[in-house]
């Protein structure tokens, strides 16, 4: 585990610095797919920001990673899930299974979630397709809760998820 920890942290480090250095995300596929075997909520969350914020893309290995979320899914925290739909959104790949899979977990933190992550999770339910009423129902409350919380770019994305949704 502490080399899924290392793996996921390394990448969102240099990710994050603005290292745009293809093959060494390229090469690091083999070693992160140990992430998507042993990896924790917040490594399969870190690995797929780093990925996407690099603009690579990898079928088999996002497949894999959002396998290893669906088995995590009970310990996924609102920010983790934002972070995973994120990703899936972003490369705008399909996954409905890990959507509905998740819609139980997402209707149970979004009570806390904050509005970046509100808003988040909607447009990737969005980009997916997938138009869950109970996960619209419980980000709908949440938003009303938090709603001068929310900035005007979240707001907007929050609503143009709606609209793309329409009426379950």
């Amino acid at each position: 585990v502490a080399s899924s920890v290392t793996i996921g942290t390394v990448l969102v480090a240099f990710a994050s610095a603005g290292v745009r250095h293809d093959r060494l995300f390229v090469e690091m596929i083999p070693r992160v797919r140990h992430v998507a075997h042993h990896g924790s909520a917040a490594d399969v969350a870190n690995v797929l920001s780093a990925y996407t914020a690099v603009n690579l893309w990898h079928y088999k290995l996002f497949t894999k990673l959002a396998e290893r979320a669906i088995a995590l899914r009970s310990e996924c925290t609102s920010s983790q899930i934002a972070c995973i739909f994120s990703a899936f959104a972003k490369v705008e790949m399909k996954h409905v299974k890990l959507f509905t899979e998740f819609s139980p977990r997402v209707q149970m933190v979004m009570g806390i979630a904050l509005p970046n992550e509100v808003a988040t999770i909607v447009h990737a339910y969005a980009m997916a397709g997938v138009n869950d009423a109970a996960v619209a129902a419980a980000a709908s409350e949440r938003a009303v809760e938090t709603s001068r919380m929310f900035t005007d770019e979240e707001a907007r994305m929050m609503l143009a998820a709606v609209r793309r949704l329409g009426t379950p």
